[in-house]
């Protein structure tokens, strides 16, 4: 056998084995898989291809974070906005009546207050006053402006004694009931609000040293001690004025003999309104 003879015997075999691979290879790829019965295979209709589906991007999935605590905001309180009001600026002693009147009059008002009052000098007669009645003195000058109606009256029981009129007493009703319904704090405050006022008038009396706020307090103390009589007072009349008969009350400050005469039931009235004054002072 020639070589070209010998070529094509063992070109025939091979041809035959790479055919029958393809053939294997086909039937691979297109043969259905072995767990899948053949008969219930139905044909399908050759439909026209649907347009492909546009790409759509997937969801980005949050990365895991650490949970984060929420707070809850505080409750902010509604702020209410309030005018500032500015006080009326203290005048010089020597300019204070007006201002003195009216601050009076505002604070205490529909009680005829300024009716009460001196002219003028209001404040230093205030502090003269009190002065006064700190050491008690009663300067008769300083209640000239009271209006006290009626005359002071004393019943003779026998030749050069007498007793003092109850009825007198009434003279002085007016007085004890405008004092005793003035709103004892009210007093207080307008005190100390224009106290720069005080201080420099007791100053010129030749005080500079004193707080008047213990002057204050001596005074209502002088007036605290007064006894509450009841029953007759007798009395004498040695010379123009009257006297008391009883030796220990003639010894009485001038202050303390100024409110016997306006009776028992006036002076408890004033002690107790006094003694609320002394308290808010202190």
């Amino acid at each position: 056998m020639n070589n070209s003879e010998t070529t094509k015997t063992i070109f025939k075999p091979a041809l035959i084995g790479v055919v029958l691979v393809v053939l294997a290879l086909v039937v691979y790829f297109a043969w259905p898989s072995s767990d899948t019965d053949i008969t219930s295979i139905e044909p399908v209709a050759a439909t026209e291809p649907s347009p492909p589906k546009p790409a759509v991007a997937p969801t980005p999935q949050p990365l895991p974070t650490e949970p984060v605590a929420v707070t809850k905001p505080e409750p902010v309180e509604p702020t209410i906005s309030v005018p500032s009001i500015t006080a009326a600026p203290i005048p010089s002693l020597n300019n204070s009546d007006d201002y003195a009147r009216k601050e009076l009059d505002e604070t205490f008002e529909s009680s005829g207050i300024n009716k009460w009052l001196p002219d003028n000098d209001l404040v230093r007669r205030f502090v003269i006053f009190v002065d006064s009645i700190s050491g008690g003195n009663l300067i008769r000058g300083q209640l000239e402006h009271v209006p006290v109606t009626g005359k002071f009256g004393a019943i003779e029981t026998r030749p050069g004694h007498y007793r003092l009129d109850p009825e007198s007493y009434h003279r002085y009703d007016a007085l004890t009931e405008f004092f005793v319904e003035l709103d004892s704090k009210e007093i207080i405050r307008l005190y100390q609000e224009n106290r720069s006022l005080v201080s420099k008038a007791y100053r010129e009396l030749g005080n500079p040293q004193t707080d008047f706020d213990k002057v204050f307090i001596r005074a209502i103390d002088q007036v605290m001690v007064t006894p509450e009589l009841e029953g007759d007072i007798e009395l004498i009349r040695p010379s123009v004025a009257y006297r008391f008969e009883d030796k220990q009350l003639e010894q009485l400050s001038k202050v303390q003999k100024q409110l016997i005469r306006m009776g028992p039931e006036n002076t408890r009235a004033i002690k107790q309104k006094l003694s609320e004054i002394r308290l808010l002072l202190q």
